[in-house]
């Protein structure tokens, strides 16, 4: 069975990458492949589109119909957790109305592997407050965290069986629903590695880290033999601090990986970290490409390359924050600036079953549409098939050919261009 940890929370903002541990035996024959829903419907023909959102419809009011209209342009959708009692507060409703508008659009679920959003309040928590993990040093409940909304979420212990068989009936009966499609499943790195809250209630050595782990391969392998070929099952898997990118856990368990937080690091560690990233892509290409890719590129702008002053954006760990309020015509303003960019390192990374998705969030709160899910005409423009692998021409800079659109990206420079022919 496969065991991975990730070392040391500090040393990992600093390293290159962090050390992951690999046995054999995961390269099974029978490792899942894309499912014959995505084999029909995808194309090359243009940039097929992805996008995650959510709405509370107690705060924000019902979805309006320019919000549904973008939302059933796109060919894959995520939305919250359908089975959720509050989280998927009218969200059956939203799948089937997006499904009358777009008969082919692939609707996901949502699951996280090891925060429950339901919260100390959820019904889960209250009739199992067993399922979840404690502090090793203080006993208390382990959180996502020091707000006020993550000091909320428990952490699922999957050593738990009990914990297991909930967490893939869940995912069951997501993709036994109507109109859903898949799940995505959230969280992979805060599940599998030295993360501080699970660190703290399973323990921090190599050996305990890789004890902790075995129960989670179970939950995945279950998961995977009861719900695999029922639907569409990705992970939020694939990120550029590991050796491998986590491409082992895709490999194994998973149809394929949505990515976000591509752009990481600092100016000085940002080429470093994407590079590596891309890298592992151009390997899942020349392998054949058999896994789904589903990419949210965020309209920040890069750090500024090395040698330059610094910008607004600060980039940090495992998320991307501005350092300057915007307003919403402003923002819109940097996202048409840097699509070019985002999209050259989209579809240089791209494998056969590409999905694209570009938005200042994922949370339709009242701002415009247009923020959540930009409009652009290079959306209909011709993209077709990719001629090859993309090629590294040096370091941090890369090419590629599709038969309508050559694609050039030199990400040390913070520079991408498509050329249209």
């Amino acid at each position: 069975m496969m065991k991975a940890v990730m070392e040391g929370g500090s040393r990992a903002r600093e390293a290159t990458s962090v050390e992951v541990t690999l046995f054999d035996d995961y390269l099974r024959p029978d490792l899942p492949r894309v499912p014959e829903i995505v084999k029909k419907t995808y194309t090359w023909n243009r940039i097929s589109r992805f996008l995650a959102i959510s709405k509370n419809p107690d705060r924000f009011g019902k979805w309006t119909e320019d919000e549904l209209s973008a939302l059933a342009r796109h060919d894959i959708i995520q939305l919250s957790t359908p089975t959720d009692p509050v989280r998927g507060k009218g969200v059956c409703d939203l799948a089937a109305e997006l499904k009358r508008r777009n008969p082919e659009i692939i609707i996901l679920g949502y699951r996280n592997l090891i925060l429950d959003y339901g919260s100390f309040d959820g019904e889960t928590f209250r009739n199992h407050p067993d399922w979840y993990l404690r502090d090793r040093a203080t006993r208390k409940y382990s959180v996502h965290g020091n707000t006020p909304a993550k000091a909320k979420r428990p952490l699922l212990d999957t050593r738990n069986p009990e914990v297991r068989e909930w967490w893939v009936q869940d995912v069951n009966r997501q993709v036994s629903l109507p109109n859903f499609d898949g799940v995505l499943i959230d969280a992979f790195a805060k599940a599998i590695t030295s993360w501080g809250p699970r660190r703290r209630a399973v323990g921090g050595s190599r050996e305990e880290l890789l004890e902790s782990n075995k129960p989670l391969h179970l939950l995945l392998e279950e998961s995977l033999r009861v719900n695999g070929k029922q639907g569409v099952i990705i992970g939020n898997a694939l990120r550029s601090v590991y050796t491998d990118c986590l491409k082992s856990y895709v490999d194994a368990y998973l149809h394929g990986s949505y990515l976000e937080a591509v752009e990481q690091k600092t100016p000085e560690r940002y080429h470093v970290h994407l590079a590596h990233l891309i890298d592992t892509c151009v390997q899942m290409q020349q392998e054949g490409g058999e896994k789904l890719m589903c990419i949210t590129m965020t309209p920040l702008d890069p750090p500024k390359a090395l040698g330059r002053s610094s910008g607004e954006a600060a980039h940090v760990y495992d998320e991307v924050k501005s350092g300057t309020k915007l307003s919403h015509e402003q923002t819109m303003e940097r996202m048409r600036k840097n699509f070019e960019y985002k999209l050259a390192i989209a579809l240089v990374m791209a494998s056969n079953y590409f999905y694209f998705g570009y938005a200042e969030g994922h949370i339709a709160d009242g701002r415009p549409i247009a923020l959540l899910a930009p409009d652009y005409p290079e959306f209909e423009r011709p993209l077709g098939v990719p001629l090859g692998p993309a090629v590294k021409t040096g370091p941090y800079r890369y090419e590629r050919e599709f038969r309508h659109v050559a694609v050039q990206l030199d990400i040390a420079a913070r520079h991408g261009q498509i050329t249209w022919r």
